[in-house]
């Protein structure tokens, strides 16, 4: 029999992602493949541009069969096998 943790990760879904210059709000990348796998580093080509931009906001929406307590969202951005940046995030969930 499945574990709780196991049932909320097959159930679980990111349908899309962005990333936006958060001065003017626009779109510089935009992905909808599935990057739920916690143990699948995933790939991201994203423009130059964007490092030209003050500061950037990253919108993720996702989906889950199961509902959800104290879910944690930890992102590594890694360039050329180096980590950059580790961000993780306690997200409050509204359920509709």
């Amino acid at each position: 029999m499945p574990s709780r943790s196991e049932d909320i990760l097959k159930g679980f879904k990111v349908n899309w992602m962005n990333l936006r210059d958060s001065d003017t709000g626009k779109i510089l990348w935009q992905g909808n493949e599935d990057v739920s796998l916690p143990d699948d580093e995933h790939e991201a080509r994203v423009p130059k541009k964007i490092l030209k931009c003050r500061a950037v906001s990253r919108e993720i929406n996702f989906s889950s069969i199961e509902p959800m307590e104290k879910f944690r969202l930890e992102q590594r951005v890694l360039y050329r096998g180096r980590c950059l940046e580790v961000s993780t995030s306690k997200v409050r969930l509204f359920y509709v």
